[in-house]
């Protein structure tokens, strides 16, 4: 008898073993001293033991019942029968083919006789595919395992239908969150190409991940959604996304962006910011961003407070500064010119997300600067105007040009300026059609028109009032 695969022929041993009533585990295997590949395995029943000195097999009674038996192996597995059962299977490797070589059908231990209790040992007691999905659906959704197992035994018509435990269910659970916590420390804390191609590869080989066909999917286009790839690019405040997301996403804000000018102009005429530390370089940003970006300047400048300066190195044109966290083995290079002029960090926060790292505001502090240069205060996050300003004059679709470029490389057969355009004249067209009135172009709310405007005249009126 021969096998494509040791997968196979293990599969084709554990039928067997099934329809007499007993497990099978891994006796050994042997692994060839040239290829380091496995060439020889052996299966063995799950009660098989060595003998000891005095030639006991075992302490246990042996004339334990296979209910007995079966009770055992699901609720006290350490104290599951052994005995010198010389049932067992070896293959080899041979010319390609895995060859049964060794095969002995005896065995000297109870047999679980019903069907109902053998799906309790241990080799077979598995998770289908289906059910797999459906557990994961129901673990992300916090659902107990209690009312999984639950759920899963109504599609199967009853608990005593399913393949596999609370156990089972309960250790799939804690391999999804070691998985999960892996894959979102690879995805989202790397900050080297270098470092998140490491840690993908050690994930796959880890849980077996190669004939996986979802993993294999998105690792193949990893270079258009992980973000250490995009470091050094215009990004704010994103972990993954793909292009379809990204674009997607890109219109959503363009169509919402107007009404969230609003709420930001609203807090910004009636209210002042509270200041954190009182720093010049503070209150100019309090100035300058918009309440809830300015927010995430302030939490910036707050944690810059757990680094500190370990080591300045100087040459003729800038200094290199080392920044060190206490817990953390990670450290931070802050350039500055001679000059005081340019400011850059490895974390290449500032490229991605158009806010200075604490790391260089770190240095801000320690050296007393007063003032953010103005090509670190980004015109994405400016007050007057918003970030609604950068996305409608003829610079519109520029940053999703760009990041589309790069997220594929693949010649599009429209550009996104067109797209815009031709959406922009199918609402003109629409509009036309119902006859419908424009909203107000100064508030941008339906009803009236700029002429009617009460922001406008309020607005005039705080302008001739100063």
């Amino acid at each position: 008898m021969e096998f494509d695969t040791i997968e196979e022929a293990r599969r084709v041993y554990n039928e067997y073993a099934y329809k007499l009533g007993f497990s099978i585990s891994v006796a050994s295997q042997r692994t060839s001293h040239v290829t380091k590949e496995v060439i020889r395995k052996e299966f063995e029943c799950s009660h098989a033991r060595k003998p000891n000195e005095e030639g006991g097999v075992s302490t246990s009674s042996s004339t334990q019942t296979a209910p007995q038996l079966a009770h055992d192996l699901e609720t006290q597995r350490a104290s599951k029968k052994k005995s010198a059962s010389p049932a067992h299977m070896a293959a080899g490797l041979r010319d390609g083919k895995w060859k049964v070589i060794v095969m002995q059908p005896e065995y000297t231990h109870p047999l679980v006789k019903k069907l109902v209790r053998r799906k309790l040992l241990r080799s077979h007691r598995s998770i289908s595919w289906a059910d797999y999905e459906l557990l994961k659906t129901l673990h992300h959704r916090n659902i107990s395992t209690t009312q999984i197992m639950g759920i899963l035994a109504d599609f199967h018509g009853g608990v005593g239908n399913l393949t596999f435990s609370t156990t089972d269910v309960s250790n799939m659970r804690t391999h999804l969150r070691d998985f999960a916590k892996e894959f979102d420390y690879c995805v989202n804390h790397t900050e080297t190409i270098d470092e998140f191609e490491m840690l993908r590869q050690k994930l796959e080989d880890k849980y077996s991940l190669q004939e996986n066909e979802f993993f294999q999917s998105i690792s193949s286009t990893r270079k258009m959604w992980a973000p250490a790839y995009f470091r050094t690019y215009f990004f704010p405040f994103t972990d993954t996304t793909g292009r379809s997301e990204f674009l997607t996403q890109y219109e959503y804000i363009m169509d919402t962006r107007a009404e969230r000018e609003n709420v930001e102009s609203c807090k910004w005429e009636i209210s002042y910011p509270p200041l954190w530390a009182s720093y010049d370089f503070e209150k100019q940003a309090a100035n300058f961003y918009t309440r809830n970006v300015f927010s995430k300047f302030q939490e910036l400048l707050h944690d810059s407070r757990k680094f500190r300066m370990v080591d300045i190195a100087e040459d003729d044109e800038s200094l290199s500064i080392r920044i060190v966290h206490p817990n953390s083995s990670r450290v931070r290079i802050v350039s500055v010119s001679n000059d005081a002029t340019s400011y850059l960090c490895s974390c290449n926060m500032f490229a991605r997300d158009g806010l200075l790292c604490p790391h260089i505001l770190k240095v801000f502090t320690n050296r007393d600067v007063q003032e953010i240069p103005d090509k670190y205060l980004h015109r994405r996050w400016k007050m007057t105007g918003l970030a609604a300003e950068a996305c409608s004059g003829p610079e519109k679709y520029t940053v999703a040009s760009s990041g589309i470029d790069h997220l594929d490389k693949v010649d599009r057969k429209k550009s996104i300026m067109l797209q815009a355009t031709e959406k922009a004249m199918k609402l003109k067209g629409t509009t036309k059609k119902k006859a419908k009135v424009p909203p107000c172009s100064y508030c941008h709310e339906e009803g009236h028109g700029v002429q009617t405007c009460k922001y406008m005249v309020y607005s005039r009126s705080n302008t001739q009032g100063a």
